[in-house]
């Protein structure tokens, strides 16, 4: 999927630069993104109240640490057809603790290791409600994809439970924000509750970002992205629930066509 994500922004970019009237923005950088919340998993003979079993992720898991990784995003505005956007990164953590509940079949009280990975990818189209000199205020559709992928092992007793899980998240999306030419500040907001069948519940994404223009054609910009996820699920045959928060600061820089 991380490969997929680096082909398709390529591709997204070289699409828009051929274009006649269309402008675009390519942005690479750094983000650090920290993850907080609780997940429980039913076990393979089923009928427990996962609410009632849930592990924390810094408290039982033992993942406390922020993850470092590439962030990458890439925007289209055509006059005619709104503004296109799509922008990925990805998380991943390696970590120990002890379990105060049961995981899936990996008792309660076991010492842990926990390998976590997380793959975000947003695609968005909003059309401009709002155009003013300095503002503007953008509904539109967005669609989150989340790949999440959870390794939880203990060597006494000798057990294992990996959930590995994908959404597809359609979203009520808006975006604002004010251009003050050499500098802008964009605000982007989606949600939706929904049924996925295998994972169902409630998703928020919010990102701030300030673009500061240095140079014809160059922008650095820093902001923030912050992800809830309350979903629940069925994974492998085994029932689970996850109430989750990613949050994290990025910085970079691109050029704009």
């Amino acid at each position: 999927m991380r490969n997929a994500v680096a082909v398709a922004l390529s591709a997204f970019v070289l699409t828009a630069t051929g274009c006649v009237g269309v402008g675009a923005r390519a942005y690479v950088g750094f983000t650090q993104t920290e993850v907080t919340g609780d997940f429980s998993l039913d076990s393979t003979a089923g009928g427990a109240d996962l609410s009632s079993i849930r592990n924390d992720i810094e408290n039982d898991f033992g993942i406390t640490d922020a993850s470092p990784s590439i962030w990458v995003k890439a925007e289209i505005e055509a006059p005619a057809a709104g503004r296109f956007s799509l922008s990925g990164f990805t998380y991943s953590e390696q970590s120990s603790g002890t379990l105060t509940n049961a995981f899936g079949d990996v008792p309660a009280g076991s010492a842990i290791s926990t390998d976590l990975k997380f793959d975000n990818v947003k695609a968005a189209w909003t059309f401009d409600a709002l155009d003013l000199e300095a503002f503007y205020l953008s509904p539109g559709l967005a669609i989150d994809v989340f790949s999440i992928d959870t390794r939880v092992s203990s060597t006494s007793p000798v057990a294992f439970e990996d959930v590995d899980t994908l959404g597809f998240v359609p979203m009520l999306y808006a975006r604002s924000g004010v251009d003050l030419s050499l500098v802008a500040l964009d605000v982007e907001a989606g949600w939706m509750t929904i049924d996925l069948g295998d994972a169902d519940g409630d998703y928020f994404d919010l990102e701030g970002m300030l673009r500061l223009s240095v140079a014809p054609a160059v922008e650095v910009v820093a902001g923030y992205r912050y992800i809830s996820i309350d979903g629940r699920g069925e994974a492998e045959g085994q029932r689970f629930e996850a109430d989750l928060e990613m949050r994290g600061w990025f910085v970079g820089g691109g050029v704009v066509f």
